[in-house]
């Protein structure tokens, strides 16, 4: 079993035995099953079946499931091919990236926005399938930079540019994309910038 499924699923089974003894039976499949698992990029599936589903043995389980949401926590790593590629190794430190930092055995799912192009923005790339996530090519900071375009982001649906290092600040991005910045402006977008002071105060000022 992949040490990520491990992790996962053997604290969850030793809790769900706590709280109902012999009285289930779980069943992996899927990729970590068939041993095709990839970190960061699949789904761990694990089927329980119970032999009374009970409300109160239902309730039992939460232990279960906290300790499989605390085990399971890490999101996928997403990068843009060309950034992947420019900050490996040796040519990657001499460009002024740290790989030597980066967690052992990091596997990022690489993205090459080849969907559809957004306004001024190349191309895309749906992260679930469903709108609400995009990346968005941002070249500039370095070659391969991406921003995310999110959508129903808060209560009144109101979207987003997460912009990353694009600029110091939302107003910045004028300076640096001013295509960018007209589009997000016409289109209703907030800019939020990875080192933004008023990040914070923009996602309040959106949330009313």
């Amino acid at each position: 079993m992949h040490e990520t499924v491990d992790r996962v699923v053997s604290p969850f089974l030793a809790a769900a035995d706590a709280a109902l003894g012999a009285g289930y039976s779980a069943l992996l499949y899927g990729s970590a099953a068939r041993g095709d698992y990839v970190a960061g990029r699949s789904d761990i599936n694990l089927l329980l079946v119970l032999d009374d589903p009970a409300p109160t043995r239902l309730r039992a389980l939460a232990p279960a499931f906290a300790a499989w949401r605390k085990a399971a926590s890490e999101p996928p790593l997403l990068i843009s091919r060309a950034e992947w590629f420019r900050a490996r190794g040796l040519a990657g430190k001499v460009r002024g990236y740290v790989p030597q930092h980066w967690p052992p055995g990091i596997v990022p799912s690489l993205v090459d926005f080849d969907g559809p192009a957004i306004g001024p923005f190349a191309g895309s790339h749906d992260v679930a399938g469903d709108g609400m996530l995009t990346l968005v090519p941002t070249p500039g900071h370095t070659p391969g930079h991406l921003a995310m375009l999110l959508h129903n982001g808060n209560s009144n649906g109101k979207p987003f540019l997460l912009a990353g290092d694009m600029a110091h600040d939302a107003a910045g991005i004028a300076d640096v994309a001013p295509s960018v910045s007209n589009y997000c402006r016409r289109e209703g977008i907030a800019v939020l910038t990875a080192h933004d002071p008023r990040a914070a105060a923009i996602t309040e000022e959106e949330d009313r």
